[in-house]
């Protein structure tokens, strides 16, 4: 490759990144944050979402290995925000107009976004969830069945997993200031 070509390849900075990251995180922690709200704006862009698109970016102006300079804006636009419930509406009508279809050929149904004011409401609607998907209808399991009980637990971990992963990404979706 010439030396041209070499110095035109955008350079990322994963250390910088993460380092960036671990600050933003520190500077998140102890504030208090707005409640999630179908009425926020997108602004926020989670760092994987960014990550994804520079290696999409990179594959694809890399393999042609012709020199240039190609800027790419990953985020929502402040002069004309994009409202959470937008996005999951177009969600939502894509995937009701476009149906994705199982290996049988029978539909996928997906529902329109629930939103929720608060972690609790959050998970205990998961848990819930979780309980119906596995047939599981006494969320107590008073009967003590062996297998009640995995799946009982199975439920249990399942909501922890995805409550540390509602926190994770929480600053880039509660948070309201900029």
């Amino acid at each position: 490759m010439s030396e041209a070509a070499q110095r035109t390849l955008p350079a990322l900075d994963v250390e910088g990144e993460i380092k960036l990251a671990l600050d933003s995180k520190k500077a998140f922690e102890g504030n208090t944050v707005a409640q999630k709200n179908e009425r926020n704006r997108v602004r926020e862009v989670p760092a994987d979402m960014v990550v994804n698109a520079t290696l999409a970016a990179i594959a694809k102006h890399g393999a042609d290995g012709k020199p240039g300079t190609n800027v790419y804006q990953i985020a929502s636009s402040m002069a004309n925000p994009l409202l959470y419930v937008d996005l999951t509406r177009s969600f939502y009508e894509h995937f009701k107009s476009s149906p994705c279809l199982d290996s049988k050929g029978r539909t996928i149904y997906v529902p329109d976004m629930k939103y929720f004011n608060s972690m609790e409401d959050f998970c205990s609607n998961l848990l819930r969830d979780a309980y119906r998907h596995f047939g599981l209808t006494d969320m107590t399991n008073q009967n003590g069945n062996i297998n009640s009980l995995k799946l009982d637990n199975l439920c249990k971990k399942l909501v922890e997993h995805a409550k540390y992963l509602a926190n994770l990404y929480e600053p880039y979706t509660f948070y309201d200031g900029r």
